[in-house]
């Protein structure tokens, strides 16, 4: 995983979109600490995609939070 200062953001927007390009989260810090975490979007729409799944087998069986 890549991390990316947010201030350095503008002047080093390929250290943001190589790793995105490869597949890889980029986490952006703001003063060293994490702000912001972007991922591909494949990787995003699976996440979604397992969340859906996980949410309909809490209600198929009837788990409640």
């Amino acid at each position: 995983m890549t991390t990316l200062a947010i201030q350095d953001l503008s002047r080093q927007t390929g250290h943001l979109s190589r790793p995105l390009r490869n597949n890889e989260e980029v986490t952006l810090t703001y003063h060293g600490k994490p702000l912001a975490r972007a991922v591909p979007v494949e990787q995003l729409e699976q996440e979604r995609a397992e969340l859906a799944r996980l949410r309909e087998l809490v209600v198929a069986h009837g788990i409640a939070a």
